[in-house]
């Protein structure tokens, strides 16, 4: 009976053997399909999974070069990462102010071209008065008797430049869709720009702006410019 019941065996694992390999073959065939269709993203996590391994490789072996205070190697790709401390912007003393870029100090916008003869170019950069970071995606508004008759958007660098008709000009001026964190109205920066400007300087300003000092600026210039640098300044909300 042993015998029996082994050799019985043997012929219903033979019976059953073409079918695990067609089982196997169409898993194997289908892995296969999954991996082509999606083998850009893979090859994009690998890559970016291997670029942040190199970094944090090259880090250890020369870490004054690159900056780095960390011991631990990246997260793999895919994982959940901490925020990085050093891009979240923390002013002492003021509420946050998100619409506030967190790298480097503001920079001088570029000069635009000159426009058409009955137009006039007003360009410049928008920044934070405590820690000069540019203001991006600002709103910036031009009135007149009380009624906004046109705006404009910063870039990622603060910068904007907008042409305006030369006829009814000087009955402009110009503010800013207050961003959260701020308060209401701006600085015009002056000669010298008060990003040039000690730190314990832009201080004293932050602390003594009155509400007076952040009206809507008018816009002045003399009458044959083609093209006006305005550069603007938010002041943080100052925490009492």
């Amino acid at each position: 009976m042993r015998g029996y019941r082994k050799l019985r065996e043997d012929n219903t694992r033979r019976r059953r053997l073409p079918f695990k390999i067609l089982a196997a073959a169409a898993l194997a065939a289908g892995a296969g399909r999954l991996i082509w269709t999606h083998r850009e993203a893979i090859g994009s996590t690998a890559n970016s999974a291997s670029g942040r391994l190199s970094r944090w490789a090259d880090e250890q072996r020369d870490p004054k070069t690159y900056g780095s205070k960390t011991t631990e190697a990246p997260a793999a790709a895919g994982a959940a990462q901490a925020p990085d401390p050093q891009e979240i912007r923390t002013v002492p003393n003021a509420s946050a102010a998100p619409a506030a870029d967190a790298g480097p100090a503001a920079t001088p916008a570029p000069v635009p071209d000159a426009p058409a003869e009955h137009l006039r170019t007003w360009y410049g950069v928008v920044y934070d008065l405590h820690t000069l970071h540019p203001i991006r995606s600002a709103n910036i508004l031009f009135y007149k008797d009380g009624l906004a008759v046109n705006s404009t958007i910063t870039d990622q660098e603060g910068h904007y430049s907008i042409a305006l008709a030369r006829d009814g000009e000087d009955e402009l001026s110009v503010t800013l869709q207050r961003p959260p964190g701020y308060r209401e109205g701006l600085l015009e920066d002056r000669d010298p720009p008060l990003r040039e400007r000690p730190p314990e300087d832009r201080m004293m300003i932050l602390e003594e702006t009155s509400d007076s000092d952040l009206e809507p600026v008018p816009l002045r210039c003399s009458p044959n410019a083609e093209v006006v640098q305005l550069d603007l300044v938010l002041v943080p909300v100052m925490k009492r």
